[in-house]
């Protein structure tokens, strides 16, 4: 690196661009610079064990870093990865307490590193170094609580075959193409990238904002080095062909780095066998990929840009969802992953299969013609048969499978047997969307096997916080419930609803909801966006009344997506208590 003046400006320099801003004072940057190690960890090393002294802090300059659990009698678990610009070991040497976690490196890693010790030494003449890791940690533990934690996000990727017929190069050349909408991004090939030192890669690395290893399926040392240096891998198969396992990638899915398969289709192509595929591969997460809008999706949920959609339940009011979503593609605004409950599930089983606002629409009107007063029942389990909700659902979406949407989807129900949330994110969509709508004592719950489903809004009404999982960074969240606390109502300036039921099904709605009313200011928060159509005045099963409910959608939508481009530019971080 030459001369030790050079090594300090070097590391000082890397200080500079991978600390947090509350340690980026210049003196406290000359200081820090002054006693900080830089070195590097192989993929597989570790570089701290649960219960070892926490006696140094760590920033992570290049690479990933696996956070690491074992439960009592099960295996190890990456509770969350670590990449550039983060501080690491910081909460342990504020409250001096030994080390809750192992940290491991699953690829090679570029540390600097500051021991306690040296930073106290610093601090009798540099005070803000201790406040600087002090507000650091209070940042980090602030985050957490308000269920926002900093989430990894990649910028090295491997793009590697999956099967025949796929042109590696172009996809490569493709996903690269979008990347540098945000950034700097560079291709490496192995014909030009393969002769390159260590040195000289991190050097690429570190100039780059992302960079893209094509592996050469005949050249194994090649592809091994690729999947080495990747922060995450991109399988990449073509839809339409047999699935197969992909044992190319076991070094990676062993090592903890993620694998997203990519299944590529013809443009006019609707995706299917996708569940088999994920069942031959054994992997969870995945993409289709048609053209360059789904490689775009690709590109801003994989480095955590995405744009989510979070609907609520709330009976007929939740068809109010149909018209924001008009607002929002009026707007130009691209949905990158959506989630849902109850009524907001059937919404948004319709965006994630990139339906019209006209079919459905329409849906909505041929579901209005039936009655459903028409369908009481004896109640046995319920005071509806159900049966004009099962015509819709089966109309909508036939035999279709909720990982063959085109956008991600997840919805929420209630496992009544277990007792907790069920998150959905494959399976039938009439399935899942039919146990998500199931208001307890309305309509009959989803029994499979020896397990009882019902409406997800019981626990979670409006599943903002799942949402930011998927790679979602600014979430929009429709709220159309309508049984809010009333500090909630208060503090979003909209008018007092009066709580008291009108007839059994608010009974019941109320009840199915009111588990999940000392979350709701919580989840509320986790939108960067919230709209709150007017809608107190609309009954919960008064389906024939949705064109004006449609209508509140729209215009509540209008109105909030006037100010989204600079909510959006000045990101989650600016974000004050109030959601609006």
């Amino acid at each position: 690196m030459g001369s030790p003046d050079h090594l300090h400006d070097h590391i000082k320099a890397l200080l500079h661009s991978v600390a947090p801003p509350s340690m980026k004072d210049p003196g406290v940057l000359e200081a820090l610079a002054a006693a900080t190690r830089w070195f590097s960890v192989p993929g597989g090393e570790t570089l701290f064990r649960r219960g070892d002294p926490a006696d140094a802090l760590y920033f992570v300059v290049s690479g990933v870093l696996g956070v690491i659990r074992r439960a009592p009698t099960g295996p190890e678990t990456i509770i969350t990865r670590l990449g550039p610009g983060e501080v690491v070991g910081e909460m342990g040497c504020v409250t001096g307490q030994p080390r809750t976690a192992t940290v491991r490196a699953l690829r090679s890693t570029e540390l600097l590193a500051i021991s306690w010790d040296e930073l106290e030494r610093i601090s009798a003449t540099v005070p803000d170094v201790l406040r600087s890791v002090c507000t650091t940690a209070i940042q980090r533990f602030i985050q957490t609580q308000e269920g926002r934690p900093s989430r990894f996000q990649p910028r090295t990727f491997a793009v590697i075959s999956g099967g025949d017929g796929v042109d590696l190069r172009a996809v490569g050349e493709q996903f690269t193409a979008s990347l540098k909408t945000d950034g700097r991004a560079v291709l490496a090939t192995r014909e030009e990238f393969q002769n390159l030192t260590a040195d000289q890669l991190f050097q690429i690395e570190d100039q780059q904002d992302y960079l893209v290893y094509v592996c050469d399926p005949g050249n194994r040392p090649w592809t091994s080095f690729c999947l080495r240096q990747s922060d995450t891998v991109l399988a990449v198969v073509r839809g339409d062909t047999p699935p197969r396992a992909l044992p190319e990638i076991a070094g990676p899915v062993n090592t903890g780095i993620p694998v997203v398969l990519i299944l590529t289709w013809p443009a006019n192509r609707r995706p299917s066998r996708t569940a088999d595929w994920l069942a031959s591969t054994g992997l969870s997460r995945h993409f289709h990929v048609r053209g360059p809008a789904d490689m775009n999706r690709v590109r801003r949920l994989l480095t955590g840009r995405g744009l989510g959609l979070a609907l609520s339940g709330g009976g007929a009011r939740g068809l109010a969802h149909v018209g924001v979503v008009r607002a929002m593609r009026e707007r130009g605004i691209e949905i990158d992953v959506v989630t849902g409950t109850s009524v907001g599930s059937l919404i948004g089983a319709g965006v994630s299969g990139e339906y019209s606002v006209e079919r459905m629409t329409e849906e909505v009107r041929q579901f209005a013609k039936g009655t459903l007063w028409f369908e009481i029942t004896v109640p046995k389990v319920s005071l509806l048969a159900g049966r004009n909700l099962r015509r819709l659902l089966a109309r909508c979406f036939h035999d279709d499978l909720i990982e063959d949407a085109p956008i991600p989807f997840a919805c929420v129900s209630t496992n009544l047997t277990a007792g907790g949330a069920a998150i959905h994110r494959t399976g039938p969509l009439r399935t899942w969307v039919g146990a998500s709508m199931a208001v307890p004592g309305v309509f009959p719950p989803t029994i499979l096997g020896d397990t009882v489903y019902v409406d997800g809004g019981m626990l979670n009404n409006l599943p903002a916080d799942l949402i930011r999982e998927d790679g979602a960074s600014f979430v929009i969240g429709v709220d159309v419930a309508g049984n809010a606390l009333a500090q909630d109502l208060a503090m979003l300036n909209a008018p007092r609803i009066d709580p008291g039921p009108t007839n059994i099904f608010d009974v019941l709605w109320r009840t199915c909801c009111i588990v999940d009313d000392s979350q709701s200011l919580a989840r509320r928060r986790q939108c960067d966006m919230l709209i709150v159509p007017r809608l107190q005045n609309v009954g919960l099963l008064n389906f024939r009344a949705f064109e004006s409910i449609i209508e509140a959608g729209y215009q509540s939508a209008l109105k909030m997506l006037d100010d989204f481009d600079k909510r959006r530019a000045n990101g989650p971080e600016t974000r004050q208590g109030d959601p609006l």
